[in-house]
């Protein structure tokens, strides 16, 4: 960090402030002081590297669009959802553009908004999100590959709490299923699941389809606790 900021204070002195190398350092600068958790000082360098890029490079430059795209994480790791919200979905639009819907930069977007949604309460307009990732991770990782079964379990949660139960318990024994398979019957992964089916289950009434759940769930958490 103090190497950066000194190639910034050099590159300042030496460029100026909105030079496209300067901004360059800012930028890398955001990133390393976001990664330490300092949300409010990475806050501040990523706008003035947006600020610059947009005014010398123009609204539609990639180095611009990732500035777009890291200020909107920063903002809602802090919970400011509105605005975050437009700067992805400005960054969505640029990347389904010029880069693709498969592309993984979109795939990012995609997710992020969709999370931010979902933590917000708005549930009904994060669900194309929650499934635009689902249907990416399983195309290009494949149906039992981790990433695409926490996935699909994220998926079936939204669902259950949007009360779209028959599809949301298909998920998660899909995703039950290829967990027992994959990583094993004990693993912290498989056991999210077994409680996550035990509690729909129980939410309709069925006691005794979710009794041998809730007893393989606390089985597996006194094993391990």
């Amino acid at each position: 960090e103090p190497l950066h900021r000194r190639v910034l204070s050099a590159c300042e002195e030496r460029l100026g402030e909105d030079h496209p190398d300067t901004l360059t350092i800012a930028f890398n600068l955001a990133q390393l002081i976001k990664a330490q958790g300092k949300d409010a000082e990475a806050e501040q360098l990523y706008r003035r590297a947006l600020a610059g890029r947009d005014a010398t490079l123009g609204p539609n430059h990639p180095c611009t669009i990732s500035s777009v795209h890291r200020l909107a994480d920063v903002l809602a790791a802090q919970g400011r959802s509105y605005e975050a919200g437009q700067l992805y979905r400005r960054a969505l639009r640029w990347y389904e553009t010029h880069l693709g819907e498969d592309n993984k930069e979109t795939a990012s977007v995609v997710k992020s908004l969709g999370t931010m949604l979902e933590a917000g309460g708005k549930h009904r307009e994060a669900e194309p999100y929650f499934r635009r990732v689902l249907a990416w991770r399983e195309g290009k990782l494949g149906e039992n590959h981790p990433s695409s079964l926490a996935c699909a379990n994220n998926l079936a949660c939204l669902l259950h709490s949007l009360g779209e139960l028959p599809e949301a318990e298909h998920l998660y024994r899909r995703a039950l299923a290829a967990h027992d398979w994959t990583v094993g019957e004990d693993h912290p992964s498989t056991l999210t699941n077994v409680h996550n089916l035990a509690q729909l289950v129980l939410s309709q009434g069925r006691l005794q389809d979710a009794e041998p759940l809730c007893r393989r769930s606390l089985a597996g958490c006194e094993a391990r606790l």
